[in-house]
């Protein structure tokens, strides 16, 4: 059952994705956060030491569900490694080819050039994604079925192909988002690319 406090908090972070998404992070203030939300911003700063930590917390809630499960099903004896990797990568395109990602994603990138709201949203998200992607591979590196190379960069190879056809077109608004039958051509692509370099023959 949730606290009052718990309530408050998150009726603070719904609030304030709003506005964030409304002028953006450099133009959004704790001030005009607290006038909606309808308290001080004393308030608002004993639930959040700062507008960089408000801003990594709704980033973070937002895409915590998806990528317990996105990185949860990177499991061994599941199924064949081709078939991990495939379904990994389908569930990768479709969390970050969103509207709603792609929107924090582009706030994300802008917030980053003046502040360390980065370097925290990757510490508290994507590396410990990264972490667990990589702790396969090596797995599976350990059983010969991949050649044994860095773990981590591996990771971020296999990362960089799934992104490679369409998450920079889509951030930018090139492109409409990619539907179910590309993201699954273009996660087939990518491992298949991947696995080319780092299979043994």
């Amino acid at each position: 059952m949730r606290t009052k406090s718990e309530e408050k908090r998150q009726s603070i972070m719904a609030i304030a994705a709003e506005v964030f998404r409304e002028v953006g992070f450099e133009q959004a203030s704790m001030a005009q956060i607290a006038a909606r939300v309808g308290g001080s911003k004393t308030t608002l700063y004993n639930y959040f030491p700062s507008k960089e930590d408000l801003f990594v917390n709704i980033m973070m809630q937002a895409a915590e569900a998806d990528m317990t499960a996105l990185f949860g099903g990177l499991q061994l004896g599941q199924c064949s490694m081709e078939e991990t990797l495939l379904r990994f990568g389908q569930r990768f395109l479709q969390l970050v080819c969103t509207d709603e990602m792609l929107a924090l994603r582009r706030l994300l990138i802008t917030a980053a050039g003046c502040s360390d709201i980065g370097q925290q949203f990757y510490a508290k998200g994507p590396q410990r994604g990264m972490n667990q992607l990589a702790s396969y591979l090596q797995q599976m590196m350990e059983q010969g079925q991949l050649y044994q190379e860095d773990p981590q960069i591996a990771a971020r190879h296999l990362k960089g192909l799934l992104e490679s056809e369409m998450l920079e077109l889509c951030t930018l608004r090139v492109e409409q988002l990619p539907t179910p039958q590309r993201i699954e051509a273009i996660a087939q692509r990518a491992v298949r690319v991947f696995l080319r370099g780092y299979q043994p023959t």
